[in-house]
This record gives C-alpha cells, structure tokens and sequence, in this order.
C-alpha cells in the first residue's frame, strides 16, 4: 500500500494499518505499530524498515510474514510505501518442523520473503 499520510492523522492511520498488516494477532500489531511510528519521528529523507515474525505451534496452525516499508517524511505528512508476504500452514499433530534446519537456513528465508514483500511493493506502486 501506497500513499501520503497527515501528521495529524498519522497515529489513527499507524493503529489501523498495523491492525491490517497483522490480522489482528495482538503481539504482531504492535511491532508492527512500533515500526509504522519510528516514520513519525524520523528526520526528513527516505528510510527503509522491516519486520519479520514467525508463528509455529506443534500441530496448530503456523505462520511466517514480513512487511517492509519506506517512508519519507515532508512537511506535510509522511509517504508511504510497504509490502507484506506472508504464508499460513497446519502442521498435523504427529508432525514437526525440524527447528535446526530452518536455523541453518534463516538467511535463505529471509531473503525469500523480502524479495515478495519487495515485489508487493512494487505491484501497489504501479511499477510491475
């Protein structure tokens, strides 16, 4: 998502967007809130954020998502521009994820889910 958001409004549209990004799972929305505000008090010029979280439960439904984002502070408001890329699964209850192989391979997975993310961002953005 994409657009130019007030100072003024810009604490109502943080909550908001974080409430989206994190679909509603409360310890998400707020680092996601967390890094949405740091756009706030950044100085003028452009900067690049990025949060990832993983959620796994044996057996249960997990989860992995990232949401990058840059912003621009102007004399008028803050530009914004973010992607997120996420994907769900349920593990059955006699399965599990082989923790040590996904601790090797945490670089390789963070670099795939940014490059999604990116790319979100650049569908929004008009440009692919």
């Amino acid at each position: 998502t994409w657009g130019t958001v007030p100072l003024d409004d810009f604490d109502a549209w943080a909550e908001f967007a974080a409430q989206e990004v994190a679909d509603g799972r409360e310890a998400n929305v707020k680092s996601v809130k967390n890094m949405f505000m740091k756009a706030k008090f950044q100085a003028k010029g452009v900067q690049w954020k990025s949060e990832e979280n993983m959620h796994y439960i044996d057996g249960d439904t997990s989860s992995f998502g990232k949401v990058c984002m840059i912003s621009c502070k102007t004399d008028d408001g803050i530009n914004i521009l973010y992607g997120v890329y996420g994907y769900q699964w349920t593990m059955n209850a006699n399965r599990h994820m082989v923790l040590s192989f996904w601790e090797r391979k945490k670089e390789m997975l963070h670099n795939f889910m940014t490059h999604k993310a990116v790319h979100q961002m650049l569908v929004e953005a008009g440009e692919l």
